[in-house]
């Protein structure tokens, strides 16, 4: 066979092999391209899922910013306090997103957020926990003393009334059918309860019930305790409008005269580095003020407004908005009212303790440091937040927040704090 046979019987052979590899090569590059695509959209679909997030977390410090600013701000939807989720943020553009709706939800010491937002139809949501100030609360405790039931557990006995909000670390124990609590109940450990709660019961452990609760029931739930803060004594002195050295006791109208005479539009800060013992005056120095008072009535002396400051002073009332401090303890012995709940608060804070007695009726803002005690019958509105409780006797307690708003610049680290953060759905 010829050399010219022998390759015109191999004439194209090298073509399909040709068109072989090319469409191999062609069937590569699409798939590289392909997975190129994929890779670019994943990147995109990521850094919007990563935006939208942050547009949902900026819901989360908007509420937040509302809550440190403005303490009125809550009071903007009434809903919240009938258990329900109202929204606070709707359709409001940041960057390239928008938020789409930011809701509140009261969980009774906390506000629970979700926000949620949109970038380029990726959306993301986000849930947090923003704890509630302390002194938002009826009482608030970590410890209760031997008459309180042994450190780790508060009891409620006798004919006691609390209005409020009553927050405890450990076990509470309303131990007698008497006891009602109008608001509702939160502790770290458990609860017993025996009396009538018309709030819900929220506890970190068990809930044993043999008698009533109007609210909800949720136990081993996830419980967020707010911190009782120290007794921050550098704060308060250094911000002092009147400083006394050594221990004073004053009955109520020189109380009354340290805030007519020291701070400017009775409005201040009174700070004592030692005990402090505030009481009622004798019958004596009553009488011998009437007396004066019938002198000076006979004599055509003292005005009418004079007159009525005298009685309101023989009456325990105090006017003013004054923070009482002591490096030491306080002791009130005798009634201690405002004027009106709606221009007139009193703080009393004590590094140590607070002692309450006998059948006492007392208006104010409570902070001990250490141990806030009552005996007796004790009618106490406002609130307490203390380190360790210890009730002798009957307790009588009706939160009145008018009393905090109006003594809020006196109270360090009383704020809205976030506690708990996380992503709520993620939909790409």
């Amino acid at each position: 066979m010829s050399w010219g046979r022998k390759l015109r019987g191999e004439e194209g052979s090298a073509l399909p092999l040709t068109l072989l590899v090319a469409v191999l090569l062609l069937v590569l590059g699409s798939s590289l391209l392909s997975a190129a695509l994929l890779e670019r959209n994943i990147a995109r679909n990521q850094l919007l899922s990563t935006q939208a997030l942050y547009v949902a977390d900026s819901g989360i410090e908007m509420v937040l910013a509302e809550l440190q600013y403005d303490e009125d701000w809550l009071s903007l939807f009434p809903g919240l306090e009938e258990g329900e989720t109202v929204v606070a943020f709707a359709e409001v553009p940041i960057g390239r997103g928008t938020l789409k709706e930011v809701t509140l939800t009261d969980r009774v010491t906390t506000v629970e957020v979700l926000s949620e937002a949109e970038v380029n139809g990726i959306t993301r949501s986000v849930k947090a926990q923003i704890l509630k100030p302390v002194f938002e609360h009826g009482f608030a405790g970590a410890t209760a003393g031997s008459s309180g039931g042994g450190g780790n557990e508060l009891t409620i006995r006798a004919n006691s009334y609390i209005e409020g909000t009553l927050v405890f670390r450990h076990n509470i124990n309303i131990n007698t059918p008497q006891a009602e609590i109008h608001g509702d109940v939160v502790a770290g450990g458990n609860i017993v309860n025996k009396g009538h709660i018309t709030g819900d019961a929220l506890a970190g452990g068990a809930i044993i019930n043999s008698g009533t609760i109007d609210g909800d029931q949720l136990p081993d739930a996830d419980v967020y305790l707010p911190e009782i803060p120290e007794v921050d004594l550098d704060w308060y002195e250094s911000r002092a409008d009147v400083l006394f050295s050594g221990d004073q006791t004053w009955d109520i109208a020189e109380l009354q005269e340290i805030i007519d005479n020291e701070l400017n539009n009775r409005q201040g800060i009174i700070y004592v580095d030692g005990d402090v013992t505030i009481k009622n005056k004798g019958e004596g120095q009553e009488g011998k003020e009437e007396e004066e008072k019938e002198k000076g009535s006979d004599k055509g002396g003292k005005d009418e407004g004079e007159e009525g400051d005298k009685n309101e002073s023989r009456t325990n009332v105090y006017r003013g908005r004054v923070m009482l401090v002591t490096s030491r303890s306080i002791e009130i012995d005798g009634d201690l009212l405002p004027d009106s709940t709606e221009t007139s608060a009193l703080g009393l804070v004590a590094f140590q303790d607070i002692e309450v007695g006998g059948n006492t009726k007392i208006t104010g803002v409570f902070h001990a440091g250490r141990t806030f005690r009552t005996s007796g019958n004790a009618e106490i509105t406002g609130t307490i937040v203390t380190d360790d409780f210890i009730v002798d006797g009957h307790l009588n307690l009706i939160y009145d927040e008018n009393l905090v708003i109006q003594l809020q610049s006196f109270l360090p680290g009383n704020r809205f704090r976030l506690v708990s953060w996380q992503e709520f759905s993620s939909i790409l």
